[in-house]
């Protein structure tokens, strides 16, 4: 990443709304730090496993990772909307440079997905941009191909997932990039996806239930074109995410290459956890989810399928803990989760009915016409 792209973190005009904004977001992120102790927010490890430590030394790297925060969330690139075409043009950079210092392949291909779910998919994509994504190929390795973004399709309330969809369908998938929480009260969209947080029925549950005949439609087309999906999405779009796998899986990747892969995702109801229970084994699309410790948004509902633990060592915030670039830091461990341990804990129970008591106080006390209408 060269110095061009660099600078433009630091360049971007900053309105007065976007300053009490931040300084909101502080204050925010102070409560919810003193509310939620870090180290009450682990998850149940599978001990059967052996952890996997995972380093970057590179420079450009580590810049980017660390380039939009000081002590606390400064919501510059990341987990952040923004409209500057030079966001999307530092981003498909960085996708560039990856393959250049980062060699060890899986590591390199979580990286990826990261930046996918936590930077590209907050950026306003145009159609028919191009970007190179590395790509798992059996037999070659890792091997850049070019997709071309379709932004047709789109989300209940102006909330907004894209298309990458495979230059060369030879090669590759299409991928579904589901946005995840816009924190921003200045627009409506961004208010909207908070709210959609705090549904009543589980995140996103409404949100999904109003989008998924023409989220089925769509995803049929392209498959039909371009062949079977692998989603990407981190907070509320990974929770999205596992609607999708658990509605339509006859669509999705099943290649252990080709996984759909969810971060920082809320978990989803008993009754969305019977569903996706009920799938044949061999109809489950390959999914992987990444939660982190710190990280209090994970902890509500039920996790489902290959789930792993990240860690860097520090006592990070839950905000921090929720939106870390973790595949860039200098070094973090990865563990897996023993997944029926980690439902059947005291601590997980004690966060998903403080989810769910909170969210229906605040439904009951005027947020009902906006799940409702």
């Amino acid at each position: 990443m060269n110095s061009r792209h660099s600078s433009q973190f630091s360049s971007h005009p900053t309105s007065l709304g976007s300053y009490i904004c931040m300084g909101s977001f502080k204050v925010f992120e102070r409560a919810l730090s003193w509310l939620f102790k870090s180290k009450s927010l682990t998850y149940a490890i599978d001990t059967t496993q052996q952890s996997t430590i995972l380093h970057n030394d590179a420079l450009e790297l580590l810049e980017f990772a660390k380039s939009y925060r000081n002590h606390f969330a400064q919501k510059n690139l990341i987990c952040r909307v923004t409209n500057n075409p030079g966001d999307v043009e530092t981003t498909t950079g960085l996708l560039k440079t990856l393959k250049d210092h980062i060699q060890q392949e899986r590591h390199l291909l979580l990286a990826s997905d990261e930046i996918l779910a936590k930077v590209l998919s907050y950026r306003r994509l145009k159609n028919g941009q191009q970007l190179e994504l590395p790509v798992m190929t059996p037999g070659k390795g890792i091997e850049y191909i070019s997709y071309k973004i379709d932004t047709s399709f789109h989300l209940f309330n102006r909330m907004e997932a894209f298309a990458l969809l495979n230059v060369d369908k030879s090669k590759g998938c299409p991928i579904i990039l589901f946005r995840g929480t816009d924190f921003s009260l200045v627009r409506e969209e961004g208010r909207r996806s908070i709210l959609h947080d705090i549904d009543p029925k589980g995140p996103g549950h409404t949100q999904f239930e109003k989008i998924k005949e023409d989220l089925s439609r769509y995803l049929e087309t392209i498959n039909k074109t371009y062949g079977p999906i692998r989603l990407v999405g981190h907070s509320l779009g990974g929770v999205m995410l596992l609607y999708t796998l658990t509605h339509y899986p006859h669509l999705l990747q099943k290649s252990t290459h080709l996984p759909s892969v969810a971060f920082n995702f809320p978990g989803i109801g008993s009754k969305m956890f019977e569903k996706f229970c009920a799938l044949d084994e061999h109809e489950r699309p390959m999914f992987q989810g990444f939660v982190s410790e710190g990280d209090v948004i994970s902890k509500f509902g039920k996790l489902v399928g290959d789930i792993y633990s990240l860690n860097l060592g520090l006592d990070l915030s839950p905000i921090r803990a929720h939106e870390e670039l973790f595949f860039l830091a200098p070094r973090v461990e990865v563990q897996k989760v023993d997944v029926d341990q980690e439902n059947g804990c005291d601590k997980r129970l004690y966060f998903s009915n403080l989810h769910e008591k909170t969210a229906s106080f605040l439904y009951e006390l005027g947020l009902k016409s906006v799940f409702t209408r």
